[in-house]
């Protein structure tokens, strides 16, 4: 069994309904600042407010803002430092972005290719630490409940949800307000 695998019971017949796996990677030098018991909740908490009765796997990173920047660089074309990340296996949309350096129309056509496990995989969400800590001290919370608003906010992006339009918009605020209820 994996370290990060929580399985979720149905309270009436006693038996598993879903299995899910969250993995989390913390760079070096953030681990004393941070709680991957608190991020698992966050991202686990997001799938409950989303996807209830569904078994997957994702997984978290926590890096600086160089490799979040690069990282946004390559695959979304801008060149700046963001908070979160969302790479989904399932959705795409505007994390490509619309400036993509990558001409290779056949590197969008090849599936991806996923390992062979029981949850299906659902993407990887990337957190800036350092940008996380400065949107915490600019809106006076704390960087806890700013990194589970995080972790929510790309876990929804994983499974599609978006801010773009103004009733995407809404949906996703209320899966995020749902979420954080639980977390917090």
């Amino acid at each position: 069994m994996p370290l990060h695998s929580v399985w979720c019971y149905d309270l009436t017949s006693g038996s598993v309904v879903n299995k899910r796996r969250v993995d989390i990677t913390i760079q070096t030098g953030f681990h004393p600042f941070l709680s991957q018991d608190w991020i698992r909740q966050a991202a686990l908490s997001a799938l409950a407010a989303a996807i209830p009765h569904q078994s997957c796997h994702l997984g978290v990173a926590v890096c600086d803002d160089n490799t979040i920047k690069q990282l946004n660089r390559d695959y979304r074309g801008m060149d700046a430092v963001t908070d979160v990340l969302s790479f989904s296996t399932h959705y795409s949309g505007s994390w490509q972005g619309e400036h993509s350096h990558r001409s290779d129309e056949a590197f969008y056509q090849e599936p991806f290719v996923m390992p062979v496990e029981n949850e299906e995989f659902i993407g990887e969400v990337v957190v800036s630490f350092p940008q996380m800590c400065r949107q915490a001290a600019e809106s006076s919370t704390s960087q806890k409940k700013e990194m589970a608003f995080l972790v929510i906010h790309g876990t929804l992006h994983l499974l599609g949800y978006d801010h773009e339009k103004p009733e995407e918009k809404a949906a996703m605020e209320s899966k995020e307000q749902e979420a954080m209820s639980k977390v917090i």
